[in-house]
């Protein structure tokens, strides 16, 4: 990926190990940072695009591979590697772009509302409105950094999920910044 970015003439891919690593790096520019306030640097080049590629569960992404058992609230029990509510709720709309930030990611149940596990869905119809009507990650993302997040309801490995209905991408636009 390195050489390929070079190749490209685009900004070299951040590899992040534990969620304090993402949150430095969203918040400064720089993962091994003392501080995870908003730096100088960060605001010289506001967050324009992010896309993260992790495993996920209902509720979290996982930054590596390791037991996360969520909870209702979409908190997880200590685990550096997950990145849940609590560490959302580190970011600062500062340090993106209101107008222009998009968030994307690539994991399963990124967009999955907390309350949905053993629901089921009789149609696409429902589930999308269940979807619309409920908080995920990718929703209270959105509201706290004012990015328009994207995100999958369900499995991302296209495997038949909640009664048979494929993953969804979900899209949720903070409201406030449009103007």
């Amino acid at each position: 990926m390195i050489s390929f970015a070079k190749k490209e003439g685009v900004e070299e891919p951040i590899f992040i190990k534990t969620s304090e690593e993402l949150i430095k790096y969203i918040q400064t520019k720089n993962t091994t940072s003392p501080s995870t306030q908003t730096s100088q640097a960060r605001k010289d080049d506001l967050v324009t695009s992010m896309a993260i590629f992790s495993h996920g569960l209902v509720g979290g992404i996982t930054l590596g591979l390791r037991d996360g058992s969520e909870i209702a609230d979409g908190t997880f029990k200590d685990d550096p590697g997950v990145f849940s509510t609590k560490e959302v709720q580190k970011l600062s709309a500062s340090s993106f772009d209101c107008k222009f930030s998009e968030i994307d990611i690539y994991s399963c149940n990124s967009a999955t509302p907390w309350a949905t596990k053993g629901q089921s869905f009789s149609s696409n119809e429902a589930l999308t409105k269940y979807g619309n009507e409920n908080e995920s990650l990718v929703s209270f993302m959105a509201k706290i950094t004012g990015a328009t997040v994207s995100g999958y309801f369900g499995k991302t490995d296209y495997s038949n999920v909640n009664s048979g209905v494929f993953a969804f991408c979900w899209k949720y636009i903070c409201k406030s910044c449009i103007s």
